[in-house]
């Protein structure tokens, strides 16, 4: 009787795993790349040395939907010896001119350079530009930001941007696997582990308050 109990259990067990385990792996994923919804004053894009061409799409897209006014394009400019080579000195040059190629006033982007000399680096990030938008007068802004990367850097923005009165709409773009299926991706599993790893870090470090993880505003 008792095995026959545990098989039926089992059995129970396995079949729960196979009906429910691809909506709870997709509702993780949506933890970690919320998307917001709505109108903003400006798109803050979240680049690295250098922007994906499929990022910039993604904010242009939204200033031409009349969803933001402004492209703010972060740069983060790291030690002489961790650059990338040759790119450094012109690079914000040539994509003012390609962003103005594809449509943009002067007055409709910023690109701003961020000093990284220290860890950790979305921190020192979000500490540098909060201050610059309060200053540009700007009170909400999308947050454009790669994948499963969203969620730590929205949270880590908008403890910033509550000191300065400025909200942020988290924003993701995923260029090499589908939200709804990262699962099925190597790139997807790989980023998916990586950014659990490091919010859980910034959880630990108190860099990001576990009272905050479930606020209300990521849904714009």
């Amino acid at each position: 009787m008792k095995k026959k109990r545990f098989l039926l259990l089992s059995l129970v067990l396995v079949l729960a795993i196979l009906v429910w385990y691809k909506p709870a792996l997709r509702e993780l994923g949506r933890f970690l790349a919320p998307q917001g919804t709505g109108k903003t004053e400006a798109v803050v894009v979240e680049g690295f040395q250098t922007v994906q061409d499929g990022m910039m799409e993604a904010a242009l897209a939204l200033i031409r939907e009349g969803r933001a006014g402004q492209v703010f394009l972060i740069l983060l400019s790291y030690p002489e010896n961790e650059r990338l080579f040759a790119i450094q000195q012109h690079y914000p040059d040539q994509l003012g001119e390609e962003l103005e190629r594809r449509g943009l006033r002067k007055d409709q982007y910023r690109i701003w350079i961020v000093p990284i000399n220290d860890h950790p680096i979305t921190l020192t990030e979000a500490r540098s530009v909060v201050p610059w938008l309060a200053q540009a007068g700007v009170h909400q802004a999308f947050l454009l930001c790669r994948g499963f990367h969203t969620r730590r850097s929205f949270l880590v923005y908008q403890n910033q941007g509550d000191g300065f009165g400025v909200r942020f709409i988290p924003y993701p773009y995923f260029p090499s696997y589908d939200q709804d299926t990262w699962w099925k991706h190597t790139e997807g599993m790989k980023e998916f582990g990586s950014q659990t790893f490091k919010l859980g870090y910034y959880l630990g470090k108190g860099y990001i308050s576990i009272f905050s993880l479930f606020r209300k505003s990521p849904l714009g």
